[in-house]
């Protein structure tokens, strides 16, 4: 495994490499992160290391690759980051974070051959974010898994913060910006929180208004599922597909694909993800993905039958939230 600190070493070596040897790197970083010249300086010593969208940039403006960058052997471990993040009482870094995946997103939409799939065994972040409630469910959910028992509020009395409901819609609104998206689903995602929900309810963590505020989301997203795998497109014209699963994938994985990033992520620990930047872990992540579509059916454009049906199967799961 290659550490963070020489990782930021290849690049500021590959940034070096682009210039004269006189040529003021320190100016150059900063011109292009729009940062002062002394975060700049101190990224260059090593003090503080470039982050996924400053290494993104970077690599994008000097037509750097970062894969090469990484120069992974075939005999060596692929290099993935852990990205813990809490998705309830948020820290600034925590923020960062989103605000960093969605400024990687507005790079990479410039990229007119760009594609990113997600897979997913449980109910999906993608679009299922442009929600307020169901992106609030998502933090709840999160916070009964990891806090201590203690610390575990309601859903009502749970604080979702604006800007984080901000974030969420921005990112979801930027991934339809991608020119080609896929998602790969179980087929049974809306029982599955639909079964949540229920038991949220049973132990009294969840009251009867916002199950039916829930609900009411629910068929709203429904309704947009069944308007974009008809037109097969999102509303500005980017391609999407979608994939019903008939056998549920061990974990959720995705990837971000331009000229310029190779982005692999892995979910772990419920909404976190391990991320990698090298092609090669690319490459079987996609062998990965492939292997999912065999077992799937495409409901988008095609499938005329399986969508009715699979949607008729979501919508009367539900209907049975009371």
């Amino acid at each position: 495994m290659i550490s963070t600190e020489i990782l930021n070493s290849k690049l500021q070596e590959a940034i070096r490499n682009k210039f004269p040897k006189e040529t003021n790197i320190a100016k150059i970083i900063g011109e292009i992160l729009f940062i002062g010249k002394e975060a700049a300086y101190r990224r260059l010593r090593g003090e503080v290391g470039f982050s996924l969208y400053e290494a993104t940039l970077i690599a994008h403006k000097l037509n750097i690759s970062l894969d090469k960058i990484i120069n992974v052997k075939p005999i060596e471990n692929s290099i993935f980051e852990l990205k813990p993040q809490q998705f309830y009482n948020l820290s600034e870094i925590d923020y960062q974070m989103l605000e960093e995946y969605l400024n990687t997103l507005k790079l990479a939409k410039e990229d007119t051959n760009s594609e990113q799939v997600f897979t997913s065994n449980i109910f999906p972040q993608f679009p299922s974010h442009r929600y307020y409630m169901l992106a609030k469910y998502s933090s709840f959910r999160w916070m009964y898994l990891n806090e201590t028992m203690d610390r575990v509020k309601s859903f009502n009395e749970m604080n979702y913060p604006e800007r984080m409901d901000k974030l969420c819609r921005e990112i979801v609104d930027e991934s339809t910006n991608i020119s080609r998206t896929s998602y790969i689903w179980d087929n049974n995602i809306f029982q599955s929180i639909v079964k949540e929900i229920k038991y949220f309810s049973n132990i009294g963590l969840i009251n009867a208004e916002s199950i039916l505020l829930l609900k009411n989301e629910l068929f709203e997203f429904l309704d947009y599922i069944e308007k974009i795998t008809t037109k097969g497109k999102f509303d500005n014209g980017n391609k999407v597909q979608i994939y019903i699963s008939e056998i549920p994938s061990d974990t959720g994985y995705s990837y971000l694909e331009t000229n310029f990033i190779k982005l692999s992520m892995i979910s772990a620990f419920a909404l976190n993800y391990l991320v990698a930047l090298d092609e090669r872990t690319l490459i079987r992540m996609k062998e990965r993905i492939q292997s999912l579509k065999r077992v799937s059916t495409l409901i988008s454009e095609s499938g005329e039958e399986q969508r009715i049906r699979f949607l008729k199967a979501q919508r009367q799961a539900v209907n049975t939230l009371r």
